[in-house]
This record gives C-alpha cells, sequence and structure tokens, in this order.
C-alpha cells in the first residue's frame, strides 16, 4: 500500500481501553490514515458500521457489553464483510482459533507496535 492508499483508508478502531486505543488511533494517523473513528464495545461500533461502513476494523476481543467475537459475529449474521484486524492481549490458541474459525483476516498481541500493525494492514488490505 502507498502512502495515499493509507490516507483514502476509512478506520475503525473497537477498544474499550482508553490508552490502548488512543496509541492505536495515534499510529494509524502516523501511517497517513486521515479517516479514523473509534468506539468502546461492540454495540458502539455496530451502530458506526450501520451509519458508514468502515474499510477495515482494528479490533480488541475483551470487551463488554458486546466483545471482539460476538461483533465480528453480528457483521456477518448482517451481511457485513469488512476487513477486520484483532488487537488483543489473549494469545493462546483457543483464542486464535476462534478468530480464524469466524474469519478475522489478522490477529495482533497487545501491546500493539508500528511495524506490525503496518505489516497487518498492509497484508489485510492487498488480499482484499
Amino acid at each position: 500500500m502507498t502512502q495515499n492508499e493509507f490516507q483514502r483508508l476509512n478506520v475503525l478502531v473497537v477498544e474499550d481501553q482508553d490508552m490502548t486505543r488512543e496509541i492505536t488511533v495515534a499510529i494509524l494517523r502516523a501511517l497517513g490514515c486521515a479517516s479514523i473513528r473509534a468506539a468502546t464495545d461492540g454495540n458502539q461500533a455496530l451502530q458506526q458500521v450501520q451509519e458508514d461502513p468502515p474499510d477495515l476494523i482494528v479490533c480488541d476481543i475483551g470487551m463488554q457489553p458486546v466483545d471482539g467475537f460476538q461483533f465480528v459475529a453480528e457483521l456477518q449474521k448482517a451481511g457485513k464483510r469488512i476487513p477486520t484486524i484483532y488487537l488483543t492481549a489473549h494469545s493462546t490458541g483457543e483464542f486464535v482459533k476462534r478468530a480464524q474459525q469466524l474469519g478475522v483476516d489478522a490477529y495482533i498481541v497487545k501491546p500493539v507496535k508500528r511495524a506490525v500493525l503496518e505489516e497487518r494492514i498492509r497484508h489485510v488490505m492487498l488480499a482484499g
């Protein structure tokens, strides 16, 4: 992806932890993404997707009341296929396997690092 392609991305960050959400948004801005929205849980994210579907979602798993697994499952039930990267503290095989079963495009274990997020975005968006 070129700098111009990052500038055209409309990204939704779904993260309940303020610090992680702020860091993720800052990294996305540094990569050149001009349109970045944030939600603190799956319910807020579902509303935002209904109103204005993003090109890419970066999503935590462990949130309340609607977690990342429920959020992606709801998107699928609604027939929405949006490239999604999980950004989570959960690194066990059980969580990774469940993400794969849901068809999540990439999986990053926290803490978020710019190089890793950039590489995953490039991979996910070029694969789509």
